[in-house]
């Protein structure tokens, strides 16, 4: 698998030929970081994908449910195998951080942390 590489702000890189895609597992680690960041609405093939991110920030007591929503985006991305580690370890400031380890279809295992802030 092939995708685009994003850079820090998530904007695509252009210009620099094969070092602006990502592939294998750099590529898996990528879209399951997008895919997690990704709010309900904001692909416009597909308002319904995404996380509800809005109303499940904007409540107390919501912590499970934001695991399960993590935990079926991330089993759902294409390459990963399986998810050894997932816990929500900020909610300040209208920012969640998110810690995992996950597996690829690469047999690698990936530590990524992920920030959704609204």
């Amino acid at each position: 698998m092939i995708v685009s590489a994003l850079n820090s702000n998530s904007d695509w890189t252009f210009g620099r030929g094969r070092a602006g895609y990502r592939k294998n597992s750099a590529e898996v680690r990528q879209s399951v970081s997008s895919r997690v960041k990704c709010f309900v609405s904001d692909w416009f093939l597909d308002v319904r994908d995404g996380i509800d991110w809005y109303s499940l920030l904007g409540k107390r007591g919501t912590e499970n449910q934001i695991l399960r929503e993590v935990e079926r985006r991330v089993l759902t991305t294409q390459g990963v195998r399986s998810i050894e580690k997932l816990e929500v370890t900020g909610r300040a400031n209208r920012v969640l951080t998110i810690v995992m380890r996950f597996t690829t279809i690469y047999d690698d295992t990936i530590d990524e942390e992920v920030k959704v802030e609204i």
